[in-house]
């Protein structure tokens, strides 16, 4: 977490307006706008289950120039947080919000007591839209999404248990800080194209270890001499633009 930037009032963590009714390894930035249907549901005995439901989840990246690595859309009961602002990153987030890795999430989603659903949506160019579905026979199902910004330490953007009670809404997502990783905005540090440095570290060494509302990057032109990241790579919240409509 950045210590001399002044800190941002989570009172804007998201913004619902209701409409009506793996690792960043394969170093691929190319830019996307394809549907995936691969929902991957996880079916646990659950009394509050309804009528089978699939939503219509699109994704658009408001960055300029902060690719988004491909995100996890998650479907859920109350008992499931992916992540919970103050609260130490499990090992999950902290892998996608280190390196845009998806895998040890899904692993801790499959490992989930309740009911789950999910499915992993491809990489978000800055300006760039991509939409995926997902199921769920929960009759009050939330919503959680995550997505790493690659060109920082270990910042993700997204929302976590969203209610889900409108058939249809846009959601801004604002960006946050793992809390696993010192910012220190270094080439060897940043997985995302402007660096290509290392990713995942399971070493929390001198990070606050919580998850907290995101600051900003600071980059070489702000005064850190050592960052890689320029002017361009700044970003203002919210991040993301979530629309989802009820199918």
């Amino acid at each position: 977490m950045l210590t001399n930037k002044t800190a941002l009032l989570s009172s804007v963590l998201v913004t619902a307006i209701i409409t009506g009714c793996d690792d960043i390894d394969n170093k691929s930035h190319k830019k996307h706008g394809d549907k995936k249907d691969n929902t991957e549901m996880i079916d646990k005995p659950d009394s509050t289950k309804g009528t089978a439901q699939t939503f219509e989840v699109s994704l658009t990246n408001l960055t300029f120039n902060q690719p988004l690595s491909p995100p996890v859309v998650i479907l859920h009961d109350k008992g499931y947080s992916a992540f919970t602002e103050g609260e130490p990153a499990s090992v999950g987030l902290e892998a996608l919000a280190e390196g845009g890795s998806t895998s040890q999430l899904i692993n801790e989603i499959s490992a989930y007591s309740g009911t789950i659903s999910y499915t992993k949506g491809s990489m978000i160019q800055p300006g760039q839209s991509i939409t995926v579905n997902v199921g769920t026979d929960l009759a009050n199902p939330k919503l959680t999404v995550v997505s790493m910004l690659e060109n920082t330490n270990d910042a993700f953007t997204g929302i976590g248990s969203f209610d889900l009670s409108n058939t249809s809404m846009t959601i801004n997502g604002p960006v946050w800080d793992s809390g696993t990783e010192v910012n220190d905005e270094r080439a060897s540090t940043i997985p995302g194209p402007v660096a290509g440095g290392q990713g995942f570290n399971s070493e929390r060494v001198e990070a606050p270890n919580v998850v907290t509302f995101h600051q900003g990057v600071i980059t070489q032109a702000g005064g850190l001499a050592d960052s890689v990241l320029n002017e361009s790579h700044r970003f203002d919240q919210p991040a993301i633009k979530i629309t989802i409509i009820k199918k």
